[in-house]
C-alpha cells in the first residue's frame, strides 16, 4: 500500500512541465508555514491599520532608528 508521500511523488512526476514551478513554490510555502511565527492580535491589528491608512515613505535611516528604539524598549 503506497504511503501519502509515495502518492505525492507520483503526482509530482505526472505534473506538466509548465506547472512544476508553481508546485515547487506551493510545497516550499507548506514546508515553511509551520515554522513561521504566529502573529499576536496587537501586531495583526497594527498591520491592518497600516494597510487601511498608508503613510508616505519613511527614509531608510529613520526606519532603522525607529526599529532600534523598539528593540531597546
Amino acid at each position: 500500500m503506497p504511503t501519502d508521500r509515495d502518492i505525492l511523488h507520483e503526482l509530482v512526476d505526472r505534473l506538466p512541465n509548465a506547472e512544476i514551478e508553481a508546485a515547487r513554490r506551493f510545497l516550499e510555502f507548506l514546508s515553511h508555514r509551520e515554522m513561521a511565527e504566529e502573529i499576536d492580535p496587537q501586531t495583526a491589528a497594527e498591520i491592518r491599520a497600516s494597510l487601511a491608512d498608508p503613510r508616505p515613505d519613511i527614509p531608510h535611516e529613520e526606519l532603522w532608528a525607529r526599529l532600534a528604539q523598539k528593540c531597546d524598549a
